[in-house]
């Protein structure tokens, strides 16, 4: 993945790919299902021209265009650099494809985790050495569920969504994020379980429409108190 950049000029000529191929999702700011189309045809016409005019750019950044990436081989969770930035109270928006399943990517920062035996993995992580790998994976499964009820909205693509704290999370030396030990940290964790998943190359339209129902689900009357007393506060940095 660090090497991408090199190997794709190259690759591109030799291959004759159109100059406007877009390797990563490009999103704008709308919470409609076209979130992804519109801003993906807007730069797809940015790139693909050496006439590119001023409102064209402007267009873009109106519509807050920007190009979506994960942490490839380190960090996808974004804890870590918050972290090693000062951050005493972190709140991350993490993914899994059931929602009783905690994320691999937040367990991997917690001493005693196995992880997947990469290199990487091993040199990298973990940052917190309290509370344990285990502990995060058990305290996750009593953490709050905004869940569509029996009757009402249908959800094609979204399960639900897991809300909750770990609080007290305390660090270790970690040399590769520039972390000292014994700092405390709260984490506030908010994870979207969804059927769809990048590793399935799915259309990315898809994911406009599960924007669309993750919206839907938190307006509902049987979410508000949920979102007003532990949502809302992670979100606006007040749960303290």
């Amino acid at each position: 993945a660090s090497c991408g950049g090199l190997l794709l000029e190259p690759l591109s000529a030799e291959l004759k790919l159109p100059s406007a191929l877009q390797l990563g999702p490009i999103i704008g700011d709308s919470a409609k299902p076209e979130a992804f189309t519109l801003a993906s045809k807007m730069a797809a016409q940015v790139q693909g021209t050496e006439d590119t005019l001023p409102r064209d750019l402007e267009h873009l950044a109106n519509i807050q265009a920007r190009c979506l990436v994960d942490g490839s081989f380190t960090d996808s969770t974004g804890i870590c650099n918050a972290v090693s930035a000062g951050a005493r109270e972190v709140t991350a928006i993490l993914c899994s494809d059931q929602l009783t399943s905690c994320p691999t990517a937040l367990l991997r920062l917690f001493s005693g985790n196995t992880g997947n035996g990469d290199l990487s993995e091993k040199l990298l992580f973990p940052i917190f050495a309290y509370p344990s790998s285990d502990q995060v994976e058990a305290d996750f499964q009593d953490f709050e569920t905004i869940q569509a009820p029996p009757e009402g909205l249908k959800l094609k693509y979204l399960d639900g969504v897991k809300v909750g704290s770990i609080y007290l999370a305390r660090t270790l030396d970690n040399v590769w994020f520039d972390i000292r030990q014994d700092r405390i940290v709260k984490l506030n964790v908010v994870c979207i379980s969804s059927k769809l998943s990048v590793r399935n190359l799915e259309d990315m339209e898809l994911f406009g429409d599960l924007l669309k129902e993750l919206v839907h689900l938190i307006a509902l009357p049987e979410s508000s108190e949920l979102v007003q007393s532990t949502l809302l506060p992670m979100m606006m940095g007040s749960t303290s």
